[in-house]
């Protein structure tokens, strides 16, 4: 076989050299990147965290305003006689005759009603303050509608 000068040449110049990692300057590159990124998510995803705790909040205390209007409306068909589906309520609180009575397992763990009474008689209303351990935002707010007393 004949070897041309070309082909000498071609065999006596060494292999390029083949990339097999990433630059310093590609790594400080990708690694700020990283932390810009995370600079930006990372507040969001905690402030959403806090955004739940808050719609959680307000959709409990919607959930009791609920169950006190419909509560009152089932008294009112019986003359608010107590039993069935009327049930006695004169504080916004107790377990027994407020607005955890109302609620399917009772109030959720965590929660906080006040205040203690709702005066007057059938029908008389009182604010409600509803809140929960760790969120750090203003409270929420229900109606406390007093209902089951027949002789109101």
């Amino acid at each position: 076989m004949l070897v041309t000068a070309r082909q000498r040449y071609d065999q006596s110049r060494p292999a390029p050299k083949v990339q097999a990692g990433f630059t310093l300057i590609e790594l400080v590159i990708v690694l700020v990147l990283l932390g810009v990124l995370a600079v930006i998510v990372v507040p969001r995803f905690v402030n959403l965290q806090d955004e739940a705790l808050r719609a959680q909040r307000n959709a409990t205390a919607a959930a009791i305003n609920s169950a006190m209007n419909i509560n009152f409306a089932a008294c009112s068909l019986v003359n608010h006689v107590p039993g069935g589906d009327c049930v006695r309520i004169f504080t916004c609180n107790g377990p027994t005759n407020g607005a955890p009575a109302l609620l399917a397992g009772g109030l959720p763990a965590g929660y906080t009603i006040w205040p203690m009474t709702i005066p007057g008689g059938n029908g008389a209303t009182n604010n409600c303050v509803l809140e929960r351990q760790g969120v750090p935002f203003p409270h929420a707010e229900f109606t406390g509608i007093r209902a089951g007393f027949p002789d109101s």
